[in-house]
């Protein structure tokens, strides 16, 4: 009961970062501290109004997400029709609608860079193309359940988080201009990461923000 503060006494807070924590129970039903800011990703976009144009705030990302802040039609965003709490995902190419009912059931984690058989996965949703790697061929399953591979070979990693505030993490090989960094499944941009040897010759990816335990982080060389 010692972590417990009347409510009164809360100043409110304009910005959230990583000395802020909340209480949250894990899988074995075990009270544990959370880092405050592990729920807010950069892809974060913003509230999204009827007349909210994400065109006029730089280049949508994978990953990129809007809050709906009214009801009604969204011409910026596919023109659909959507409710307040709702939210809007750029999977590259247009963007989806998530009904705020569906926020806790649906994965939008469609990206795996560990070597995985594609005939073994589920079939995406239904506008949802998985992406991963086999035998370091580049491979899509779309909702059909059709898997096309790529021609091209790909080298990859995926690498496990194991503490809060790790930042730097040990390659299996240098990456280059076209190297793709993902943190949990959302793409960074190139001032998000950066990568050197150090003294022992190991090559290190370095994040510009932290990752906590459980994150994942993937490499497309």
């Amino acid at each position: 009961m010692a972590d417990l503060i009347p409510e009164r006494t809360l100043r409110v807070r304009e910005s959230v970062n990583a000395s802020f924590y909340v209480r949250a129970l894990d899988e074995e039903g075990h009270s544990v501290r959370v880092p405050m800011i592990r729920f807010f990703q950069e892809r974060y976009r913003g509230i999204a109004l009827t007349t909210t144009n994400p065109n006029t705030m730089g280049a949508s990302q994978i990953g990129d997400w809007f809050h709906c802040g009214e009801t009604g039609r969204f011409t910026y965003f596919d023109n659909q029709e959507a409710s307040e709490f709702d939210r809007f995902y750029y999977n590259g190419t247009t963007w989806d609608l998530l009904p705020y009912s569906d926020l806790w059931t649906t994965n939008f984690n469609y990206l795996t860079l560990a070597d995985t058989d594609p005939a073994g996965i589920t079939t995406p949703e239904v506008g949802y193309v998985f992406f991963g790697v086999h035998d370091s061929k580049p491979w899509t399953k779309d909702s059909d359940g059709n898997i096309l591979y790529s021609s091209a070979s790909v080298n990859s990693q995926e690498i496990l988080v194991e503490h809060d505030g790790d930042d730097e993490f040990e390659l299996d090989q240098a990456t280059s201009v076209s190297s793709l960094v993902f943190h949990n499944g959302s793409l960074l941009p190139s001032s998000g990461w950066s990568s050197n040897e150090d003294i022992s010759d190991t090559i290190i990816l370095t994040l510009t923000n932290p990752a906590y335990e459980g994150d994942v982080v993937k490499v497309l060389f």
